[in-house]
């Protein structure tokens, strides 16, 4: 394969790393999203619910037991929250890393490109150079003919 194929195929892994990175990145934002809907929701429903005033004892322990575990599932979705917001981060630092390794291979095809323009321009140049000095030397050989000629020798 050559430098420009295996160039071209580096690009076309960072460009798919990037993309399944950035995926990641949405994904992670969704589900962090989707989390703070959830304890604000689990807020909202424990900040409605009270303890009964007047109630048999029964009734009352239940109804501190349920808010027991309103409070434990709210501890539990803020916990939820700040897993989501680290690996928001972490899919985010993973995506900024991807993407930069693209620019990189985006300049090293640019790099890429402009040698192989270079290359071909010089290449056109010495043609150009070649078929000059073979019209200058048909013509100075078709001179020397002459004048030999002219001369007898």
């Amino acid at each position: 394969m050559s430098r420009h194929g295996q160039i071209r195929t580096l690009l076309a892994v960072r460009e798919a790393r990037e993309q399944v990175a950035r995926g990641e990145l949405s994904r992670r934002l969704v589900a962090r999203d989707a989390a703070v809907v959830g304890l604000e929701d689990a807020r909202v429903h424990l900040d409605r619910t009270s303890l009964p005033r007047s109630a048999a004892p029964e009734a009352f322990l239940a109804a501190v037991a349920a808010r027991r575990t309103q409070v434990q599932q709210l501890f539990a979705l803020r916990d939820q929250l700040a897993l989501a917001e680290q690996q928001v981060i972490d899919a985010n630092t993973a995506w900024r890393a991807a993407d930069q390794s693209r620019e990189a291979t985006l300049k090293l095809v640019d790099r890429d490109r402009r040698e192989r323009d270079e290359a071909r321009e010089r290449a056109d140049a010495r043609e150009r150079d070649d078929r000059r000095v073979i019209r200058l030397g048909t013509r100075t050989s078709v001179s020397h003919d002459v004048i030999d000629f002219g001369l007898g020798v």
